[in-house]
């Protein structure tokens, strides 16, 4: 689970109390709750920046911001979040 920040818990429980009920698994949730706070915290929605952003933010593990992209491609690629 991401690092503390208020803003991203409660992204993520808004999107969790909708997920869940289409099935949606855990890992998926917590994909889609970092890019949005990364775009809101970016004012962006370049991958790139966006990554950078979450990176400098670390609200995840991830060694690099070029991880963070990859996890960004794999929740837009994603068929059962869009």
């Amino acid at each position: 689970m991401p690092a503390q920040l208020p803003l991203y818990q409660e992204v993520y429980h808004k999107i969790y109390q909708v997920a869940r009920k289409a099935g949606v698994r855990k890992t998926s949730v917590i994909r889609l709750a970092l890019l949005l706070i990364g775009i809101f915290t970016a004012k962006n929605v370049i991958t790139a920046v966006v990554a950078s952003e979450l990176f400098n933010l670390k609200l995840t593990q991830a060694p690099s911001a070029e991880s963070i992209q990859r996890r960004i491609r794999r929740t837009l690629n994603d068929k059962k979040l869009f």
